[in-house]
């Protein structure tokens, strides 16, 4: 679990420093203040060895990926390294990378706990690109070897062939390196993954999609306990409730009491918000649930009641939440729950403003939130 959160040149998050979370997290501000981009860092964070995969997906997700054939098509363009570079340039503050460690200094991108000072972090990510040249190693055999030798200048490079490559350090200590010198996005690493390494989070957006498919999710609960929490969380708003399955092309069907059976599609916006949140919480355990715009589809007097079971279920199955929100119903509710327990008291609202461009946090204790909505401190809209 991230006890704080700092994000350094990420998207318009130029320099945010979270000095404190806890294990729910509500995220509130205007427009542009970079909620979103709050999450998908975390997401990035969390893709253990699966960076590039989750990094690739956002960009899906933001219409700002294409592939080189389909760049090619449109603009007639030649398939090369700079059109990957495009597409990641978007990730950037200043949507320029620097590619030499000599004058690349503050401006790779970082994301994890507070940084202290002559301390190595060993929670963190950072992510830079690189020019990387050509060279020649005789393996000792008689053979030679082509290697790639990241340039620390331009002059390094000269005459020579070389590759744009984007790296991955992991707490100061572990490098991936991927070519981006390919008619794909990512390449395959240069270093072998550990085995197990998998995505440790759960990101549902605005329009109740993750980035695992409903049948991969299902398929890890089926015939499971956590199929009754999924059930339990769909009677706040349909008491009638028994069980759900999955059928055929991704469809759930709900069966109700004295009602038959009903597509999930058919019984409105909040039984599908609270079945796609539940769902991929019961599927990250030990790891993060990411929300965004948490309210959409739920009706201000089923709010509390979901946060009860999101705070109930990032207890018992050790989940970190980060969610945001535009709505003061949905922030009354979180702080109706939060101190209803003193295990939860320590759920975090923050409040990411944006002045003249530079996005800063201002944190709320559970004791605090009451007294901002009230006053329209937090002054949303």
């Amino acid at each position: 679990m991230l006890r704080s959160l700092e994000i350094q040149n990420y998207r318009n998050l130029r320099h945010l420093t979270i000095e404190k979370l806890g294990r729910v997290n509500l995220l509130v501000g205007k427009n542009n203040t970079g909620k979103t981009s709050v999450l998908e860092a975390v997401a990035i964070y969390a893709s253990l060895y699966n960076e590039s995969i989750t990094i690739k997906s956002l960009l899906q997700r933001r219409g700002e990926y294409y592939t080189n054939r389909i760049r090619e098509v449109l603009t007639g363009e030649k398939v090369t390294s700079e059109n990957n570079l495009a597409s990641l340039s978007s990730l950037y503050t200043d949507y320029i990378p620097k590619y030499f460690s000599s004058n690349n200094q503050g401006s790779d991108i970082y994301i994890g706990e507070q940084r202290i000072k002559d301390q190595h972090n060993p929670k963190s990510l950072a992510i830079s690109f690189r020019k990387a040249y050509q060279t020649l190693r005789n393996d000792g055999s008689g053979r030679e070897i082509i290697e790639y030798v990241t340039a620390e200048k331009e002059e390094d490079i000269g005459s020579r062939e070389f590759r744009y490559e984007i790296h991955f350090w992991r707490n100061y200590l572990t490098q991936s390196i991927y070519s981006l010198n390919s008619d794909r996005l990512f390449n395959e690493p240069t270093i072998q993954m550990p085995n197990g390494a998998l995505d440790q989070f759960q990101y549902v957006d605005s329009k109740n999609q993750s980035q695992n498919s409903v049948e991969a999710l299902y398929s890890k609960i089926a015939l499971s306990d956590k199929e009754d929490i999924i059930v339990n969380a769909l009677k706040i708003i349909e008491p009638q409730t028994e069980r759900f399955s999955l059928i055929e092309n991704s469809k759930i069907i709900i069966k109700l009491t004295h009602r038959g059976i009903r597509n999930l599609s058919s019984m409105g916006d909040g039984v599908s918000r609270v079945f796609s949140i539940i769902l991929a919480m019961v599927n990250c355990e030990g790891a993060y649930l990411l929300i965004d715009e948490f309210e959409n589809g739920l009706h201000y007097s089923v709010q509390e009641k979901l946060w009860e079971i999101i705070f109930y279920l990032a207890e018992r199955l050790n989940i970190q939440v980060f969610a945001t929100t535009h709505s003061n119903d949905t922030i009354k509710a979180f702080g109706e729950v939060a101190k209803v327990k003193p295990e939860y008291n320590d759920a975090q609202l923050i409040k990411l403003r944006n002045v003249k461009g530079e996005i800063s946090a201002v944190l709320f204790s559970t004791q605090d939130v009451e007294i901002a909505t009230e006053t329209d401190y937090l002054d949303l809209r």
